[in-house]
């Protein structure tokens, strides 16, 4: 019986072939546009979900109050991650570390950017970042060792680095101003890690290098700590809130463990209470998704039920010679699901050849295998039935004798459904197409936005090297040059500045007030050059 189906669906496809065109080319954009959301929604879903105890593992952050306001940051001082691990049993290990950052690697005559950080030695006792070469506990123990990924060891040392016996002990210099000796290679990370490194050095060099070591407020580390028990998260933060006062350095600070595994999509405070982040994201587009889903079946349903008097004939015969209204229903819902596996088919294709294009929008490299195709072939059939339903229903209950007669008319209540199917249809495209526009508009806001300074003219030179240690000569030069108005120099990037502290002090400063200060370490010309 399902065989005749079948063939019958062929039929009519075949024979009404504008119809059939219609609702599959509807039906496979809108399963092309929903996959390819379920393909971003997955993968930020799966955001650092690959440590071996991520459920363990908890990133610390401080609320700050400051004149009634409460911010949140993440970042923090030494000294806080070692006191946290000393005074609290609940601990079964602590690191800090301070990403983000830029190092310029040379072996021998050759020099390559590359992105880093510092870490504490726990860092690879408590992240899964699996080792090549090299000892995960003692890697970064020596203040000049460094750790690098595979993808920079190929780089250096050649793409058969691994039978190779030297790599390890290896001396490379960094920023031109100290050699480290290769103590480890970790195998290149994973696309839907947080975090993210090619080089990373301890943390003792950069917290020597500045004396900063003792400083609770010198805040510019990450720190993540391991529970030996995830359920004693709410404990420890009634004990963690109040350890900047324990050590007697100010009331305004509270401290709190967030899941590392929450923390990529639910970073978002305000005044003190998580109020979202990319998870917002992830809803928007899933709602969109479903959206477009109901657009696609909403069009088939008025169409098929648009055609009813094409079909009135059909449907008379088979009920005189006795097919059953559930026989119909489910000959209908056969032709609608053969028509959205159809539409599967050619939306996998489009999802094949467009993913590359895909993967450039959004800046990720998802590969065929990310794809669940049992789950969009779930989604297929789902939107198949959906699709059906309400047309295998008006359908099979046609009057036999009026649908032969070809007296076939549409009956109010019918046409009122469809007439809010249509509305329906309407809406949902309207308040897309207004949040498009919207969404167009903020984007050209803050691209024309007046950021405080000039753009236009404007070149940025990493302070490196010779042009580090004699600017000043650098600079006179450049500044003797025709077309060049002014130089300055700076230890931070104009639009994102990191460094900041509360430990700044005034005649008649009230006790408990700690206003956040961000610290710019600038040339003598820096605001001319860049107002």
């Amino acid at each position: 019986m399902l065989r005749n189906y079948l063939i019958i669906a062929i039929r009519n496809a075949l024979r009404q072939k504008g119809f059939a065109f219609i609702n599959i080319a509807g039906l496979s954009i809108g399963l092309v546009c929903s996959f390819f959301i379920l393909l971003w929604v997955t993968d930020e879903l799966r955001y650092d979900r690959f440590h071996k105890d991520g459920d363990r593992i908890f990133q610390v952050w401080r609320h700050m109050i400051t004149d009634g306001q409460i911010d949140t940051w993440t970042s923090l001082g030494q000294p806080v991650a070692e006191t946290i691990l000393a005074e609290y049993p609940e601990v079964e290990d602590i690191t800090w570390s301070m990403l983000s950052q830029q190092f310029v690697i040379t072996t021998g005559e050759n020099s390559y950017r590359q992105n880093g950080g510092y870490a504490s030695p726990a860092f690879f006792r408590i992240f899964s970042f699996p080792f090549l070469k090299g000892d995960p506990n003692q890697a970064l123990r020596d203040v000049n060792s460094v750790v690098i990924t595979d993808r920079l060891a190929r780089t250096l040392f050649g793409e058969n680095w691994q039978s190779r016996d030297d790599v390890i002990g290896k001396p490379i210099t960094i920023d031109h101003r100290k050699d480290f000796t290769v103590a480890g290679v970790v195998a290149d990370l994973p696309e839907n890690s947080s975090i993210q490194f090619d080089v990373l050095l301890p943390a003792r060099d950069f917290t020597d290098r500045f004396g900063i070591g003792d400083d609770w407020y010198y805040m510019c580390f990450s720190i993540y700590a391991r529970l030996h028990n995830a359920s004693a998260l709410r404990e420890m933060n009634i004990k963690v809130a109040e350890h900047f006062s324990r050590h007697d350095q100010g009331k305004g600070t509270k401290l709190f463990l967030q899941p590392f595994e929450d923390v990529y999509l639910h970073s978002t405070y305000k005044d003190g209470q998580l109020v979202g982040g990319r998870i917002d994201y992830i809803r928007i587009f899933s709602v969109v998704a479903v959206f477009l889903l109901l657009i696609a079946c909403i069009n088939f349903m008025n169409l098929a039920t648009a055609r009813s008097s094409r079909r009135a004939r059909e449907i008379g015969v088979r009920k005189v010679v006795g097919a059953q209204r559930r026989m119909l229903i489910f000959q209908f819902m056969a032709e609608s699901v053969a028509m959205a596996f159809v539409s599967f088919v050619l939306a996998l294709s489009l999802v094949f050849l467009l993913l590359p294009a895909f993967n450039d929008l959004t800046g990720k490299h998802l590969t065929l295998s990310d794809l669940n195709i049992s789950g969009m072939l779930a989604i297929s059939a789902m939107v198949g039935i959906l699709s059906g339903s309400y047309p295998a229903l008006y359908l099979s209950a046609f009057n036999p004798v009026v649908a032969l007669r070809s007296a076939l008319r549409q009956r109010a209540g019918n046409l009122t459904f469809r007439k809010g199917l249509v509305i329906f249809q309407f809406a949902i495209s309207v308040m897309m197409i207004v949040a498009t526009v919207g969404v167009i508009l903020q984007l050209d806001h803050i691209r024309t936005l007046n950021l405080g300074l000039k753009r236009e003219g404007l070149v940025f030179v990493p302070r490196e090297g010779a042009l580090g240690e004699r600017f000043d000569v650098v600079s006179q030069e450049l500044l003797n040059r025709a077309g060049i108005a002014s130089v300055t120099v700076s230890g931070q990037d104009p639009l994102n500045i990191g460094n900041n502290t509360t430990s700044v002090r005034w005649q008649g400063k009230a006790p408990d007030s700690r206003p956040i200060f961000y610290i710019v370490n600038a040339g003598y010309d820096y605001v001319e050059t860049l107002s």
